[in-house]
């Protein structure tokens, strides 16, 4: 299994007993090193999206917007989309399946939103021009001593996606392709879609 953006590894550890190996690519250190803590068994690399080297899989994922976060700022974005999408479809092994998850151009990025619990408050402003979607998250974080809270502030940057228009490419390099709204009994949030993808004539 091959999962991108891998975080802290919380996917790769809920696979344990179910694959023989795992690798996690990640552009943050830091993520990269929970990953390892949690998934000693596993191999880690800090890499971007379209700089990993992977070994063949049966299974590839790309979970929370990935590639929307890794295309901000690429040029050619077409043509690099379907170099990797080319080269996924190559190490796709055993009617291995690719899962992921994008935002669509067919929702409007312009809201705000507010949360807040006794151990952390966290505001969001989202704001869209053309296919660039920008999020400023604040969060207030309670800290151990359960009387001061850590304040953090995060600038997210985001390419929205015509979901046609990566159906096409998909199936241009190999790849069936199933949309869905959700991940079984969890619903994506509005504006996102997910990509069931497997090898032509393996759906």
């Amino acid at each position: 299994m091959v999962d991108f953006g891998c975080g802290s590894g919380t996917l790769l550890a809920k696979f344990n007993g179910m694959i023989t190996k795992g690798y996690g690519f990640d552009i943050s250190e830091e993520m990269i090193e929970l990953s390892r803590e949690k998934n000693p068994n596993y191999q880690f690399e800090v890499a971007g999206l379209f700089e990993s080297e992977f070994p063949d899989a049966q299974i590839i994922t790309m979970i929370g917007e990935i590639l929307s976060y890794a295309s901000y700022g690429q040029n050619d974005l077409d043509s690099k989309l379907k170099s990797f999408f080319t080269n996924i479809s190559s190490k796709l092994i055993d009617n291995g399946v690719l899962l992921f998850d994008i935002l669509t151009d067919n929702y409007d990025y312009n809201y705000s939103s507010f949360f807040d619990s006794p151990e952390y408050t966290l505001s969001i402003k989202s704001s869209q021009e053309n296919t660039t979607v920008t999020r400023e998250i604040i969060s207030f974080l309670k800290s151990n001593n359960e009387i001061s809270y850590t304040k953090s502030k995060e600038i997210h940057h985001l390419i929205v996606f015509n979901i046609e228009k990566i159906m096409e490419i998909l199936f241009e390099v190999g790849l069936e392709v199933k949309v869905l709204d959700n991940y079984q009994n969890f619903p994506l949030l509005p504006g996102r879609k997910a990509c069931f993808c497997r090898v032509h004539n393996n759906v």
